[in-house]
């Protein structure tokens, strides 16, 4: 299978060399720039011999791909179409909260790498577009209103654009400083929604966590806010164990059970206790805190 072999130029960095199938499509560049940009792609513009493609139309890309040759330089320029509504609050370096209307040049924000590392951040410019539309995300407790282009983190070093995710996808919430993630995965059953008998992610965060008794306010469908019934739990950069009372069956006396810390990296990490045996478990409480 014969290749075109062609380089990406990002600023004054040092190009990184490419190839695309010699029939490529619009799928096939989104790929190539994927691997190369992380899968941050759509933060880029792509532009070669004077000419931007444009990624939202397979149509327009296809007239002007034949300017893709071996060896060719396909210029990317960096731009920020994902936004925030006016008055989502950003943290700043001092940790207190302002609205991102009000940021202005030079002020010192937190951020975080594709590492998941938490960073401070000069702002050294300010986007403001005007949108026809907007979409609401419900994660865990928090709701944000951002355009649908907005990049999610998703651990691996990976972010992944709103209008791809899914409802029970997982992706990661600042918790104390850290990226952090415990969360309930339960199953919809509620036969108008749309993730109907699909698994479900509810992000409950960092805490000591009384899964009986806590679980019937947390454990919440993300799309239709029904009360799902939980199956197990997961966690993520934190150290967690669990601990409870357990009755192996009726009339028997209960006895204190618990497990031992265990470590979750940027991964996630599900909990092997069946959580959802209300009947055995007369208390259960999971415990968690950053690593």
């Amino acid at each position: 299978m014969t290749s075109i072999s062609t380089q990406f130029q990002l600023n004054d960095q040092q190009p990184v060399v490419a190839n695309l199938l010699t029939q490529f499509t619009l799928d096939d560049f989104k790929r190539v720039a994927d691997n190369i940009y992380n899968n941050t792609s759509f933060l880029y513009s792509f532009v070669c011999n004077g000419k931007e493609f444009d990624l939202n139309n397979e149509d327009e890309f296809n007239k002007y791909k034949v300017l893709i040759t071996s060896g060719t330089t396909i210029f990317t320029i960096e731009h920020m179409k994902a936004c925030f509504l006016p008055d989502t609050l950003v943290q700043c370096v001092d940790r207190s909260e302002i609205r991102i209307s009000d940021v202005q040049l030079g002020d010192v924000l937190l951020a975080f790498t594709t590492f998941g590392d938490i960073v401070t951040t000069v702002v050294e410019d300010l986007f403001k577009h005007e949108v026809d539309e907007y979409m609401e995300v419900q994660i865990g407790e928090n709701r944000l209103y951002v355009t649908r282009e907005h990049p999610f983190f998703v651990g691996n070093g990976n972010f992944c654009l709103l209008e791809k995710l899914h409802v029970s996808d997982c992706v990661y919430s600042l918790i104390d400083d850290k990226l952090q993630s415990t969360t309930i995965t339960s199953k919809c059953l509620n036969e108008h929604c749309a993730a109907n008998r699909q698994l479900v992610i509810m992000n409950i965060g960092i805490k000591d966590f009384d899964f009986l008794n806590e679980s019937y306010k947390m454990s919440k469908c993300p799309q239709c806010s029904t009360y799902v019934e939980p199956i197990t739990c997961a966690f993520n950069n934190c150290v967690w164990r669990w601990g409870g009372l357990l009755q192996s069956k009726p009339g028997i006396e209960s006895k204190e059970v618990s497990g031992d810390w265990k470590y979750a990296d940027n991964a996630y990490y599900r909990s092997d206790e069946n959580v959802n045996a209300a009947v055995v478990w007369l208390r259960l409480i999971l415990y968690a805190k950053a690593k």
